[in-house]
């Protein structure tokens, strides 16, 4: 059985749209409906028939956002905002990564140590649009190359294209972004080697206090399993992600970014 070792740098670019309507209520019975436009700390600017209106966060009990708008909104802590975890937005993945596959393998049956060891860069990017409030599908692309071997000691090197890979993903949140699990369904077609492969990989994402500025550094679980529909020939990874997490957010566009080491084992 051959195993190989993979790390792979990841990493992710998140934008959410800026535009929530909602219903405000406020401490002292009354509510308006309307857009909520602009966040600051102490102030919520709410359009209500296209007049624009300031309120002091403090008079305000809480926000429900409106069923059938599937957008999510982060706002301070001190405010109670009714289902956050709905999404509406244009997703854009933006990955870059580094696998390096150390491979060993006793061939002829001899007492010697015979390596192949391959080191492969591959850069992926891909689009994703939402279907409902945890779902969001769309397709990455990725390409491979370079290829360094050794074998019985005499080096060979060379510097190709190994394949490009277009591929189909759906992703999909369980509650929100930084917490709960997260699937990664992906249906790949190289067009060099003419494999189709189904990869399926879960990782369970610790939860975050605050999604209004996430940081900090998490680890979490991950496994995950490739079929070769041609070759009829399966695979399985296993290992530990970690991952550190930054967020900024300017009035009500929450930009947050995250950078990926994924250590496994492939068998």
């Amino acid at each position: 059985m051959k195993k190989i070792f993979l790390l792979a740098l990841f990493f992710t670019f998140i934008t959410l749209s800026s535009v929530y309507p909602a219903t405000v209520f406020f401490k002292d019975g009354s509510q308006v409906n309307g857009k909520i436009i602009k966040e600051n700390p102490t102030h919520l600017t709410v359009e209500v028939s296209g007049f624009q209106f300031d309120y002091a966060k403090d008079s305000i009990l809480k926000i429900q956002l409106e069923e059938k708008d599937n957008k999510a909104l982060v706002l301070s802590k001190n405010l109670k905002i009714d289902d956050p975890s709905r999404y509406n937005s244009f997703y854009l993945e933006i990955q870059t990564a580094l696998p390096i596959f150390f491979q060993y393998q006793d061939r002829f049956e001899t007492l010697k140590n015979n390596w192949d060891k391959k080191i492969s860069i591959f850069f992926q990017t891909g689009i994703y649009f939402p279907l409902d409030q945890n779902l969001l599908i769309g397709g990455n692309s990725s390409l491979f190359y370079t290829n360094y071997k050794i074998v019985n000691s005499v080096y060979t090197a060379s510097y190709t294209i190994k394949t490009y890979q277009i591929g189909l993903s759906a992703k999909y949140f369980y509650q929100q972004i930084l917490e709960g699990i997260f699937f990664d369904f992906s249906l790949n077609y190289s067009l060099f080697s003419l494999l189709y492969t189904l990869d399926y990989y879960a990782y369970s994402i610790p939860q975050s206090k605050s999604t209004a500025e996430p940081s900090g550094l998490h680890a979490s679980f991950g496994i995950g399993y490739s079929w070769e529909l041609n070759r009829m020939d399966s695979s399985c990874i296993a290992g530990v992600k970690f991952h550190t997490l930054s967020g900024s957010k300017d009035d009500l566009k929450w930009s947050m970014n995250w950078i990926d080491i994924f250590i496994g084992i492939l068998w």
